[in-house]
């Protein structure tokens, strides 16, 4: 589920960067489509083969003992689904959003469907999908100072915006770790 990238010279990549003979990470392109939200005052991008839809959420139930990343459980066409602030989850560096939906002003969820997840991550806002080929892509560098669920960044000139794009086995991976941790450590 990791970001399928080709070089800007259109050979095919298997997902790891290409690297410049000079160390640095070569300019990619997309293979896949991607999806970009907001969170807080940034950009963020996720495979869109995990991106079920955007709802928006009319109402939560709180969920006692949860780790503090789980806001609540929505309804979503009668499926109970927990929604997640992604910063917490994720400890990006973005506000947590601590808002409640209420008459007028609903929340917004980014609903994330794989065969083993159902949940749905609290965004600001829905941007775009982006199709495949669009932007280029830059891969993160593999040291301490950048934070290990970046998969990258995707530049689209065009719009002046730049894209943190999200490794989505990270993301599926402290999902999966949620569902096991205790609710009274967060």
């Amino acid at each position: 589920m990791s970001a399928e990238l080709t070089h800007s010279g259109g050979a095919s990549g298997s997902g790891s960067s290409a690297r410049r003979s000079d160390g640095g990470a070569a300019n990619q392109r997309m293979r896949r489509n991607t999806c970009a939200f907001w969170l807080g005052e940034h950009c963020y991008g996720l495979d869109i083969a995990l991106v079920g839809e955007v709802v928006e959420v009319d109402a939560l139930a709180p969920v006692p003992l949860a780790p503090a990343a789980v806001i609540g459980l929505f309804n979503l066409r009668g499926t109970p689904v927990a929604l997640i602030d992604p910063a917490r989850l994720l400890d990006l560096p973005e506000p947590p959003l601590n808002d409640e939906p209420r008459p007028g002003r609903p929340l917004t969820a980014l609903v994330l469907r794989t065969e083993a997840v159902l949940i749905g991550l609290l965004i600001r806002r829905m941007e775009m999908v982006i199709t495949a080929g669009k932007g280029i892509f830059s891969a993160a560098e593999a040291s301490d100072a950048e934070h290990p669920v970046v998969a990258g960044f995707l530049e689209l000139a065009e719009r002046g915006l730049t894209i943190t794009v999200l490794d989505a086995d990270a993301v599926l991976g402290h999902i999966e770790r949620l569902k096991y941790s205790d609710g009274g450590a967060g």
